[in-house]
């Protein structure tokens, strides 16, 4: 899969705990036009990776690059 087009988008969530819930809305597109959508919500103490972690590995993934 080759990436044409990724969208970011942050978001918080209040819980009923009076904790924020972080985290993204990923949007991509690849060559052939299909279209995925996920997000990115590491939970803390459960989680390996931090939001910040998780971010930068997606950011890794630059347009054009192929993903497997």
């Amino acid at each position: 899969m080759k990436i044409q087009e990724m969208s970011l988008h942050n978001y918080e969530i209040l819980l009923t705990n009076g904790q924020t819930r972080s985290g993204v809305l990923v949007k991509i597109v690849d060559e052939q036009g299909n279209v995925a959508h996920g997000d990115v919500a590491p939970l803390p103490k459960w989680s390996h990776e931090t939001l910040k972690e998780s971010l930068k590995q997606l950011n890794q993934k630059k347009i054009g690059t192929h993903c497997h």
